[in-house]
């Protein structure tokens, strides 16, 4: 708290100077020795008075050590012993309302009074009065005032007098000043107030007969017989027609009598509502004489009588006009009164000669109102931009008053001011009053008005228009709805100006142009006041017990270890869950959710301290009770903003910010088990509710030792803080009323609510007005909200200005008022921390000032979490001590936005459907947490292969399921008990890894054929596990990584059949120990293998409504990669929200080194793009001795092919020919060439390089028939199809003689023309390299996958009919 003061030397004080202003930085209830001290050690005072009373014996906050006392040093022995603050109001005063000292208030006395410019007993600074102008006498019969001669003369009521009997009706004019008499305070006293600041727009209607049609009539039918009579007297000269029209005249004669009383009775009401008119004008817009003579006699009531308050409430009263009727008046106030707001409040200028607002009912349009005389011209509050020209002093005159009206008008009780300017301009005497803040430099004065407010504020720019920091200022408080009152050279853009000169001032405005007498207040005139007001104890009597302006909890609760374990202790024997949260009238404000609940609504609007009070009641509770006692659970849907500062507390269980339907339904799910446990532990122990719980475990609330080592468990309360339920009602009325029935239920099972909002106006349900008996209402909009909370008004009344006042309702009780405690100031501060002073003669020290945010006088503001910590800590410290845990959590911790890969929780993990007895039955993967609301923990998620069968993740890339995939595998192949694993990569994940040790094959969506060779072996592998006596086999894992591309590769070629063994692995391999992890999108969800798995996993990040047509239904939840709904029977719940695990970034897969298998794996490794015919050879040498003694004769060696690259041979027929096809680039003479490498056991023969071969094979044939040549060399054809016809024929013609031939072809449509294909064709065996085309398989009746883009050598053996591929040996 900033408390100001000044610091005036009286004569006996040991140093003089001119009086001193003071700004400390000291809190409310700080002894006044501490601020004495402080002044002395910065001034070197002595001792110090205030009001006569020694400053050691009073406290800062407390009459009269309050905001704007004056500490007089060297006041000593000789202080008064009369307070001024107990003065009682004179019994005469002279007011002066107009002119250079309007504001000046006089008290009078019987004798004689001198009034004059100087020298004079009341000393008026008006140019235009004299120096002696005038003697007023005042006597015990009658108030008299005489002329001396003065130049200007002395006027009274409008009438230039020598002398005159005064009233208290009377206006006295000297000069340009006006005054006028007051005997006590019961005209102009601070009652007077009540419709100051209210518009007099509207005119008073005075009502009159509307005759204009009769007297039309009456003139028609009495005058008509009039005229016929005369005519006819005259025609017939009969005269007594003349008597007959005389009857007609008397309805002439009285309408005419009748109509001159009306008039007389109008004139008489227009006069009474001139006066109604001219009254409420100054009623409404009182001179500154007038406020500051309600203000004073105010705070100068004697304390017996109690102090008046300054505003009193208005009384809502006829808007706009008065009736009235002959010579009586029905009053009426004419000011638009009620709910006036800052835009309804009209502020005086001075006064101005006018008419009256006077209008007739029906309106006469020649009716001209009459005139008024002086009255006040007010600004009209639309105008929003006011600028004031003129002389320094008369500028600052006009600033002061304007400033008065704002902080005593109560249509601006609540309106923030913000005066900025050079230190030179700003009134000092300005920071006594309310709601008023001064600045220097311009980034303080745009806090304030960028600070949040529940209405725009007035903002004064009182130094020179010159200043390059005031457009900006000025373009920032229009924009928020402020309305400025700037200092300005004239002629300016303005809505208004207000024009000031030497004798006089005119108002300009895009409407009119008044010209006016200003009402300038001196500066001690304002001084005075200023100190006067700040008095004031508000709308309180200072008599009556007063509710504090602030507290501090840690006043009423100390947060010493020490007082904590005490409270700790004295409550686990007490029942009920009581504390304090603050100070009332009568002393500290308890509240207890046991017998004052058992549930709890709090509603006040933004800045009332709503989320203050809420960290309020959970600390003062903490305090109190021990965590054994009570547990929170807060919900606060502001981000955590209001309740987070206290998530440290050991009381505190958790807190949900999230108001998404999963995290609702998660935390509903967990509160009704919460609900469920406690039922089930109540029945259990035999009792009713959690009171006889606690003295049957042994202590209340299970907090002591007994209750610890008995054998039942601690059940504390739990209380659930809500802040701004409206929410709920909002988007998720369902949920709200889900909380109400469990808060109903757990009633007795010790759960309760406390809820809070902004808004409560609708929000309130039958339900929660059956559940909630205690209320407690802050500052709210309007007094409907009001009385919805606490079934009163007050609440819609407390002003802006007292953050954290509230009223509290109990059941049927009456409201009471009292100030919530706040966390700030709990670590210990020192009382006075710094003073500020400027000498009255000089100007600021100090640049930035304001009594809200200077650092230099206040430091800086703690926020609500540095508020708390000293509590927390405490508490904790206390909690320590006694060797507690943490308390069990009813909704467990959220689940985490990522699981890592290697942090494999110490929690207990989910024993699934099918759990195993004793250690898991084979490799285990750790898939990540599970949400598992239902039994109130987050759980590890793990997945057995052989226990829990296949598993599949649903979703598209990008989701998790590649990452959620890969880790499984790498967890599994890496796991201690040996696993194989074989992958079938259809999105890539698996590009880098190659087929080694565990991980027996890798194959690609692009090498389809070797994908389908792995499904083959595994089909084989688990048929023949199925056989008896094949138990101990090492378990497998088929993993398919995106199944929607291998289904569109298989589906495009000859392959699709391989669906169905993928269907059967699916099947049938959990069976003999062949598992399988696939992944996929739709294409997964839609196949018939879908059926046979039965864990799930279901990733809806990136997907779209269509793309989850056949998903199960489940509630939105957070878009986070690795975000799942898991099912099966890896579970022991039907579906739980999952974080499945992530892979480590930059790490390759597997994510470390595998062990290497103790049995050797089956292979399915690709052939190889190029062998070297030595290499092969020297490994058929090693490898394969034995089975080439075996083989026949006619086998001879090719290359290599199968699974695991074995060396491939191929038997030569007996006789016969062995022809190989192939595109050119394909490898055919090579194959030549390489079976005389591979094969030197053979005898073969080949026409030699650069011979011609047709002669060649002719004389070869005529060798052969000539038995020249032995049946055991075999002959190597190259290029057959190129050869002569006749050539042909021969070659066809050796299989006769017993010979084994090998021929290439490049044309099999040539062929067929040739004797040797029909040979070739009836063995069955060949040879295709290269991409053949598909006649070439169609010459040996057998149809294959071309292979894209072969590498040369790459060839189809076909043999029997069957086929394989092989990788031929280069020559070298």
């Amino acid at each position: 708290m900033t408390f100001h003061c000044t610091l005036v030397r009286a004569p006996g004080a040991l140093r003089q100077s001119e009086p001193i202003e003071l700004t400390m930085a000291a809190g409310n209830g700080t002894p006044g020795a501490v601020v004495e001290a402080a002044v002395a050690a910065e001034f070197g005072t002595g001792k110090l008075a205030v009001d006569g009373l020694p400053l050691g014996g009073l406290t800062v906050g407390s009459a009269p050590l309050i905001s704007g006392a004056v500490l007089v040093d060297g006041a000593g022995q000789e202080a008064r012993d009369t307070r001024d603050g107990n003065r009682s109001p004179a019994a005469l005063s002279l007011l002066v309302h107009a002119g250079p000292a309007a504001g000046l208030v006089i008290p009078l006395e019987r004798g004689a009074y001198t009034i004059g410019r100087s020298n004079a007993d009341i000393c008026l600074p008006d140019p235009d009065v004299s120096r002696v102008h005038a003697v007023l006498t005042i006597s015990e019969t009658a108030v008299t005032i005489s002329d001396t001669g003065s130049a200007n003369g002395t006027v009274v009521d409008g009438r230039k007098v020598r002398s005159a009997h005064l009233s208290t009706a009377s206006r006295i004019r000297c000069g340009g000043s006006v005054m006028s008499l007051v005997f006590g305070d019961d005209e102009h006293g601070a009652e007077s107030l009540g419709t100051a600041g209210l518009g007099v727009a509207e005119p008073i209607l005075v009502p009159r007969r509307h005759d204009a049609g009769n007297r039309t009539q009456l003139l028609l039918t009495a005058g008509l017989p009039v005229l016929l009579g005369v005519g006819m007297a005259l025609a017939t000269g009969m005269w007594m027609f003349l008597g007959f029209t005389a009857i007609s005249a008397i309805a002439i004669l009285v309408p005419a009598i009748s109509g001159k009383r009306e008039r007389r009775l109008l004139a008489a009401a227009i006069a009474a509502a001139v006066e109604q008119d001219r009254a409420r004008r100054r009623r409404c817009s009182p001179s500154a004489a007038e406020l500051a003579f309600a203000v004073s006699s105010a705070a100068c009531l004697p304390t017996e009588h109690g102090r008046r308050q300054l505003t009193p409430p208005r009384t809502s009263t006829t808007q706009g006009t008065g009736t009235v009727k002959g010579a009586r008046t029905e009053q009426a106030s004419g000011a638009t009164q009620g709910t006036a707001g800052w835009r309804d409040v009209w502020l005086r200028l001075g006064t101005s000669p006018q008419n009256a607002r006077v209008a007739l009912d029906p309106a006469d349009p020649g009716f001209q109102p009459p005139h008024l005389g002086p009255v006040p011209v007010v600004l009209d509050p639309s105008l929003q931009t006011v600028s004031l020209s003129g002389p320094e002093a008369k500028v600052q005159g006009m600033f002061r008053f304007l400033l008065m009206q704002l902080a005593a008008f109560p249509g601006a009780s609540n309106v923030p001011v913000l005066i900025h300017g050079a230190m030179t301009h700003l009134p000092s005497s300005a920071r006594f009053l309310p709601r008023v803040t001064l600045t220097t430099d311009s980034s303080s004065a745009a806090t304030v008005l960028s600070a949040p407010a529940d209405r725009p504020g007035a903002l004064f720019l009182v130094g020179p228009e010159r200043d390059p920091t005031i457009g900006p200022l000025r373009a920032a408080a229009i924009e928020s709805g402020w309305r400025v009152f700037q200092r300005s050279a004239g002629g300016d853009e303005s809505s208004c100006a207000v024009e000031l000169w030497s004798n006089g001032a005119i108002l300009r405005s895009c409407l009119s142009e008044t010209e006016f007498d200003p009402d300038l207040v001196p500066h001690l005139v304002f001084d005075r006041y200023c100190r006067s007001l700040a008095r004031l104890p508000g709308s309180a009597a200072e008599g009556a017990p007063l509710v504090p302006s602030s507290c501090q909890l840690a006043e009423l609760l100390p947060p010493e270890p020490s007082s904590i374990a005490d409270r700790w202790s004295t409550s686990s024997v007490r029942g009920g869950l009581s504390a304090v949260i603050g100070q009332g009238t009568d002393g500290p404000r308890s509240f207890d959710l046991v017998s004052d609940g058992p549930h709890l609504l709090v509603a006040g609007t933004t800045g009332s301290g709503k989320s203050e009070l809420l960290r309020t009641i959970v600390s003062a509770i903490s305090l109190t009770h021990s965590p054994d006692r009570v547990n929170f659970l807060f919900v606060d849907f502001k981000g955590g903003s209001g309740l987070g500062p206290l998530l440290d507390l050991p009381q505190c269980v958790g807190m949900l910010t999230d108001l998404s339907e999963h995290e609702l339904e998660r935390t509903l799910s967990s509160l009704r088990a919460e609900v469920r446990m406690r039922e089930a532990t109540l029945s259990k122990a035999g009792v009713p509710d959690l009171p006889a719980y606690w003295a049957k475990a042994g202590g209340t609330g299970g907090g002591g030792e007994s209750g610890r080592r008995s054998r039942f468990p601690i059940l504390p309360r739990l209380v659930l803080v809500i802040d701004e339920f409206r929410m709920l009602i909002e988007d998720a009325p369902d949920a709200l009323a889900e909380l109400m029935r469990i808060a109903t239920v757990g009633r007795s099972l010790g759960i309760h609510l406390i809820m809070a909002t902004q808004r409560p106006q609708g929000a309130l349900s039958a339900d929660i007005r059956a559940n909630v008996t205690t209320s407690i209402a802050l500052r709210v909009q309007s007094e409907i909200e009001s009385r919805d909370i606490i079934n009163s008004p007050a609440a819609a009344s407390i002003p802006v200005s007292r953050p954290g006042r509230a009223y509290m309702v109990r059941g049927g009780e009456d409201a009471e008022p009292f100030q919530s405690a706040t966390l700030a100031g709990s670590e210990k501060a020192p009382a006075l921390t710094k003073a500020v002073a400027l000498p009255t003669t000089g100007s600021l020290r100090f640049g930035g000032w304001s009594e809200t945010a200077d650092a230099a006088t206040q430091g800086a503001i703690a926020t609500p979490a540095e508020a708390a910590r000293s509590i927390i800590k405490a508490i904790n410290q206390v909690w320590d001590v006694r060797g507690r845990s943490a308390p069990r959590r009813p909704v467990a911790h959220p689940l985490p936005e990522s699981v890592p890969f290697h942090d494999s929780p110490g929690i207990a993990a989910i024993t699934g459907k099918r759990a195993a007895s004793g250690s898991p039955a084979g490799p285990t993967a750790y898939l990540g947490l599970a949400d598992l609301p239902a039994q109130q923990r987050v759980a590890g998620l793990y997945w057995t292969p052989l226990v829990h069968g296949n598993l599949g993740l649903v979703g598209p890339p990008g989701s998790g399921v590649d990452d959620t995939c890969k880790a499984a595998a790498a967890q599994l192949v890496g796991s201690a008990e040996e696993l194989h694993l074989y992958i079938l990569d259809g999105d890539g994940s698996y590009t880098d890894v190659a087929a080694q040790g565990r991980v027996a094959a890798v194959a690609s969506s692009t090498d389809s054929r070797r994908g389908v060779r792995i499904l083959e072996r595994l089909a084989a592998e688990m048929s023949s596990r199925q056989s008896p006596g094949t138990a101990g086999q090492v378990p497998l894992l088929l993993v398919i990584s995106n199944w929607g591309s291998w289904v569109s590769e298989l589906r495009a070629g000859a392959l699709a059949w391989a669906e169905d063994v993928v269907h059967a692995i699916v099947r049938d391999g959990p069976k003999a120990g062949v598992a399988v992890l696939v992944t996929g999108d739709r294409e997964l969800t839609a196949s018939r293998m879908f059926a046979s798995i039965p864990n799930r996993a279901y990733f809806p990040t990136g997907t779209t409504e269509e793309g989850r047509l056949a998903w199960p239904r489940f509630v939105a939840m957070k878009p986070l990669t690795g975000r799942a709904v898991v099912s099966g029977n890896l579970l022991d719940v039907d579906t739980a929200v999952a974080q499945l695990v992530a892979p480590p970034p930059g790490v390759a897969w597997p994510y470390g080194v595998p062990p290497e298998p103790a049995r050797r794996p089956f292979r399915v490794d690709p052939l190889p793009q190029f062998i070297r015919a030595s290499d092969l050879a020297a490994l058929s040498r090693t490898e394969t001795a034995a089975l080439s003694r075996a083989r026949a004769q006619g086998s001879v060696l090719l290359g290599v092919g199968g699974d695991e690259h074995e060396p491939a041979w191929i038997t030569l027929p007996r006789p016969g020919i062995l022809l190989a096809l192939g595109t050119p680039g394909s490898g055919k003479s090579s194959l030549l060439t390489a079976l005389a490498m591979l094969n030197p056991g053979h005898h073969w023969w080949a026409p030699p390089e650069g011979t011609d071969p047709d002669a060649c094979w002719a004389a070869f044939h005529r060798d052969a028939r000539r038995r020249l040549v032995g049946a055991e060399v075999i002959p190597l054809v190259d290029d057959v199809d190129r050869l002569s016809s006749e050539t042909a024929v021969l070659l066809a013609e050796l299989p006769g003689m017993g010979f084994s031939v090998v021929a290439t072809a490049g044309s099999p449509a040539l062929m067929q023309r040739t004797p040797l294909a029909s040979l070739a064709g009836n063995h069955g065996t060949g040879l295709l390299l290269g991409n053949a085309p598909p006649a070439a398989a169609d010459f040996f009746g057998v149809r294959i996958a071309a292979e894209q883009a072969p590498p040369p050598g790459r060839a189809v053996l076909i043999e029997n009919g069957r086929t394989r591929s092989l990788q031929i040996a280069a020559p070298g």
